[in-house]
């Protein structure tokens, strides 16, 4: 009796956390929800620990949640980042983030930049080719408001790689719902 009440407890937890990322018929659900995608097909969640290790290298901020191929070179990484932040700000923080990314990757060449929207919110774009530390990579970084904060979900990979995700990469960016 008292197993199964902690296993209840333990599933409820689960169900209730609005940090934890929730996965049902292929999409992945954060947020209590508000916030889903479906992974490019044989994407898995990558642990905490693949999270700081491909991410944290550079002292930049880690996304929540990450999805990768298995080799971990073709990615999207989904993250929150601020607070108090308004819809009527993206503009500006396009110009901000487009000055910061030139400046910290050198070499950059963008592939487009944009505001775009999508079923009624307004999304920033900017998908670029830039050098990492030992390969050069693509990204190709939505994102919006939620909640006071900058929502992004960044579809990264090698340039090696890129033609083979590329097509994966865009139909799993068009499965993104936010409420």
């Amino acid at each position: 009796m008292r197993r199964s009440k902690l296993v209840i407890a333990f599933v409820l937890l689960a169900l209730l956390s609005g940090a934890q990322a929730q996965e049902g018929e292929g999409r992945a659900q954060f947020r209590d929800g508000r916030i889903s995608f479906v992974p490019p097909a044989g994407f898995k969640a990558m642990s905490k620990e693949d999270i700081t290790f491909k991410f944290g290298r550079s002292g930049a901020v880690q996304p929540e949640f990450a999805y990768s191929n298995e080799r971990q070179n073709v990615s999207v990484a989904i993250g929150f980042v601020g607070s108090g932040l308004r819809a009527e700000q993206l503009d500006g923080l396009k110009k901000v983030l487009e000055a910061d990314l030139e400046r910290r990757l050198p070499g950059l060449e963008w592939i487009e930049r944009e505001l775009v929207t999508r079923e009624g919110r307004r999304w920033l774009r900017l998908h670029l080719k830039s050098q990492a530390i030992d390969t050069g990579v693509v990204n190709d970084m939505y994102a919006t408001i939620f909640d006071g904060q900058l929502l992004t979900f960044n579809f990264n990979s090698t340039v090696a790689q890129y033609d083979n995700y590329k097509e994966s990469l865009r139909r799993s960016a068009q499965t993104i719902t936010v409420k």
